[in-house]
């Protein structure tokens, strides 16, 4: 179970080296590792920038747009808000190098939408942590706190609806999947599905 919202720390949810696309691979400001598998309409990206979820659904538009609905499904098992643009995860503060582990695409809403209402309330001088590159999170450096000058904050939720009031066939889909361990075959594939 989560701590509440009033704990909850924010984590960078990008870090340097997260773009992992193979070398002279097309790259799309604002989404790390945006690509597509060959032969199929399926792409997929790292959590974009604000701005990314736009260049994402430019070359979905430019080849699909003739079809009748277009899913984008997070796989995030965490509250994700954007503070000034960019994307932050909520993390529990005595294990801020691990994820939060919420498996109802609901509460994780519910507590994404609680987490952007206490960064708010926390004022002016949004603190945060640097995320680290480790592909364990105990390999990870210890974090120092950071602060900027908060601009704006929101939710995935009010991303995709000012998205969808541009592109009205886009369909949001959530189905929180734990990124540190394997999926569990029969739950997971059922959901994806």
């Amino acid at each position: 179970m989560a701590p509440p919202a009033s704990e909850l720390k924010a984590m960078t949810d990008a870090f340097d080296g997260i773009d992992r696309l193979a070398e002279g691979a097309p790259r799309t400001e604002g989404a790390p590792n945006f690509r597509r598998l060959p032969g199929f309409p399926l792409f997929g990206t790292g959590q974009t920038s604000v701005e990314g979820f736009e260049k994402c659904l430019e070359p979905v538009l430019k080849k699909y747009g003739d079809e009748k609905h277009i899913f984008w499904v997070n796989l995030r098992q965490e509250p994700v808000v954007y503070v000034n643009g960019k994307p932050y995860t909520a993390r529990d503060p005595a294990k801020v190098n691990f994820h939060l582990e919420i498996s109802n695409p609901e509460e994780c809403t519910a507590l994404e939408n609680d987490f952007a209402e206490e960064v708010r309330k926390r004022g002016e001088d949004f603190k945060y942590f640097k995320d680290q590159f480790g592909e364990h999170p105990e390999e990870r450096a210890s974090n120092e706190e950071l602060s900027e000058k908060l601009a704006g904050v929101t939710t995935l939720n009010e991303i995709y609806a000012a998205i969808k009031d541009k592109v009205p066939k886009l369909e949001p889909i959530r189905i929180p999947m734990n990124q540190e361990k394997a999926p569990e075959e029969a739950k997971d594939r059922k959901s994806v599905v």
